[in-house]
Parts: C-alpha cells; structure tokens; sequence
C-alpha cells in the first residue's frame, strides 16, 4: 500500500521554511502563503489580493498526479497515466476536430508529438515545487513523472511502420472509428479477439479496396495467420461477437 500524500490544500511549514498551502485550479498547482501569529494560521494577504500574489509552483501531469495520488493512493500507474493521456487528447480534440482542415490530419500523431513537448516544459517548470518538498516526496514525484514519459511512447504512431496503403484519408477514418469504439489503439494496435480481429481484417479489405487481403494488417499488427482464423471463424461460428459494432466501422 503506498504512503498517501498530504501536499495539496494542506497548510503547514514546508522543509525550505515558508508557511502556506496549495491549491490547484486547471492542473496548475498555486502557493498560497500563510502567516503565523500569536500562535494562528492566517493567510497573508486579503482575499482580493490572495490569489493575485499567489505563485505558480507546478503544472500538468505532476498536478494530476498529486490529485489522484491523494484521493486514491493504490491507484495502478498504468491506468493513471493513461487517463492523463486520454484527458489531454479529448481537450486537444474538442479544440481541434472543428478546424476546415481536420478531416486530412492525423491528430493522434500531432497530439502526441505536442504533448511530450509540452509536458517535458511543464516537467521542469515544476522542479520548483521541490523546493517545499522532502527529498522523499521529491524521489516519489520524479518516479511518476520520469516514468509517464517512458509509458506513453506506445501512444506514438510510427507512420513508417504503417503500410502506406493504410495510411490514407479513408484509411484513417475507419481507424478514428476503430479507436472511439475501443477496438483500436491510439497506436493502431488492435483490441479484441483473433476472430474479431480477422473480420476487421476482411471487411477492411473490401472497403478500401486493398492489393492483398491479410498482409498490410499482418504487418502492421506483427501477426500471422489471420486468413486460418477467418477460416476457422467460418467453420465453427459463423458469427463473430461484436460483428454489428465492426460493421458500423465501415458505414
């Protein structure tokens, strides 16, 4: 069970001296400063004056980090780096999706190539946090933050490992599809069984009118023998589960 954090709307004096709290607003965490007199806890500045004054210590996923690690301090790192990642798209999509030009970008990819260099500033801006901070909690945060990096590479899409055939506008609409319906990765990985990913495979074919039936996706997906399985599907089912939702992949 990991230790729960006690960092964000905690007043207290902090290990460089200062009294004071944080708080955050919009993934931004702020210091606000505190007094000590008489033997009371008073903010130092008025309310109007409060947060105009107050010093912006941190910001992106380490803010996100310390919200989630202090409401649920067992939560797994796999599933907490992955819904910063999705929130931070989502955002990116609601902001970008209304552009003329949209329809013939590869979002995913611009998101990801945006983000790792957003969030490498946001890395270092936030060093100055540390300073109010243990060299325990400081190890603790780095560990996260160096290691979100490192997770969210499998969100990269390598175009050049994308057969070019693939990698056209009707091609990326169906994988938009793919992707919002759960059966594909932001990294064109697939998500289902071997049947399901078979008629994928065949419908795909059809639809985009492809040289070769199974092996742009075998390669794409480093798998073999998707036309056994097409066979074997034929055979012994003749149904795939989740048939309907992977036709309506290719309306």
């Amino acid at each position: 069970m990991k230790t729960r954090m006690n960092i964000i709307n905690h007043g207290t004096k902090w290990k460089n001296g200062k009294i004071g709290k944080f708080e955050e607003s919009n993934l931004e965490l702020k210091w606000i400063e505190f007094t000590f007199t008489d033997g009371i806890l008073m903010y130092r500045y008025p309310l109007a004056e409060r947060y105009q004054k107050a010093l912006v210590v941190a910001k992106g996923f380490i803010v996100y980090l310390l919200k989630v690690i202090e409401a649920d301090p067992n939560v797994k790192s796999a599933d907490l780096y992955d819904s910063y990642y999705n929130f931070r798209f989502k955002q990116f999509q609601v902001t970008e999706e209304c552009k003329p030009d949209a329809f013939s970008r590869d979002l995913a990819s611009e998101f990801h190539n945006k983000h790792i260099e957003e969030e490498q500033k946001y890395a270092a801006y936030s060093k100055r946090l540390f300073d109010y901070l243990k060299e325990d909690d400081q190890t603790f945060i780095r560990g996260y933050s160096e290691n979100y990096f490192a997770y969210i590479k499998k969100y990269g899409v390598n175009t050049q490992e994308v057969p070019q055939c693939l990698q056209t506008e009707e091609a990326k609409i169906i994988f938009k599809k793919a992707i919002e319906a759960g059966f594909m990765n932001e990294d064109y990985s697939f998500n289902g069984t071997k049947y399901q990913m078979a008629y994928f495979v065949e419908k795909a074919y059809y639809k985009l009118k492809l040289r070769y039936k199974w092996k742009y996706f075998e390669e794409l997906w480093d798998i073999k023998y998707l036309s056994q399985t097409k066979r074997e599907t034929n055979e012994r089912f003749g149904h795939v589960p989740g048939q309907n939702e992977i036709d309506a992949l290719f309306d």
